[in-house]
């Protein structure tokens, strides 16, 4: 049996039949739990025609809930359920909006909701028909609901949620290129040749500090005549590296020393 074509939105055709598009998409962990994209997509839809069916509009109507009209504050985790929001009567409301709409629209993230994965299971069962916004990934998606995390293969782990993602935060190649700059400037003035941790037996943080104005000038100096900067910003780097290395030292000599009063 032949698989069905994966349509995209920009495929999609302007229609006469007022055909019922609903929209499914994830929302928590999302900011503003994705309304600017189901607005975006609803707005789309009836432009070429068709009865758009969007959550968000459903929590404005229905609910009285508008996640663009709320002063959320600064911190505020998208993961949680809005205090006051009836989630059984929403589960209850979509499922009912699937089954009578022709097409089912699939946000971009659709994959990493649990909600949208149930949605997208009774299209399937009742044949309706599936629009991507863009083409899935021919990569099995991983599935985290922020207490496990759901591999194509059947294996799980834990939830990468609120864990530090160094992969993500840090370049491989700017690592590369300060390796690099300590190893070029391992050899001191008397020929010797210094450990490649010498720094961390401690440096004064004044010296630091100083060393990095120096080094901030050469590199602002550089960067604003359009010449290369690594060097530079390499120096200036081992700097602030070696004076935030400090500064944890002393936090924890610090710590160490309260700590020992407490007991004592």
């Amino acid at each position: 049996m032949s698989e069905t074509p994966c349509v995209t939105l920009k495929e999609l055709t302007a229609t006469d039949e007022r055909e019922i598009a609903y929209i499914a998409g994830p929302m928590r962990g999302t900011p503003f739990y994705n309304f600017p994209a189901f607005d975006s997509v609803q707005s789309f839809l009836e432009s070429l025609g068709y009865t758009a069916v969007s959550p968000a509009t459903l929590d404005r109507e229905q609910a009285n809930f508008d996640a663009m009209k709320i002063d959320w504050p600064a911190d505020y985790d998208w993961n949680r359920i809005p205090e006051g929001f009836d989630l059984a009567a929403c589960v209850n409301r979509d499922l009912e909006a699937v089954k009578s709409c022709d097409i089912l629209v699939l946000l971009d993230g659709w994959e990493t909701s649990v909600g949208v994965q149930a949605e997208k299971a009774v299209a399937e069962w009742l044949k309706k028909r599936i629009v991507y916004q863009t083409a899935p990934s021919e990569v099995p998606p991983t599935l985290d609901n922020g207490c496990m995390r759901y591999f194509a293969t059947g294996a799980t782990r834990d939830t990468s949620q609120d864990k530090l993602d160094f992969d993500g935060f840090l370049s491989i190649e700017v690592l590369t290129e300060f390796a690099k700059y300590m190893h070029k400037h391992r050899k001191q003035s008397d020929g010797s040749l210094r450990a490649s941790d010498n720094w961390r037996k401690g440096i004064p943080r004044e010296c630091y500090r100083k060393s990095a104005w120096r080094h901030f000038l050469d590199w602002a100096s550089l960067h604003r005549s359009g010449k290369d900067t690594i060097e530079a910003a390499c120096a200036l780097l081992f700097n602030i590296f070696g004076d935030t290395f400090e500064a944890l030292k002393a936090q924890r000599s610090e710590a160490a020393t309260d700590a020992n009063v407490q007991s004592s």
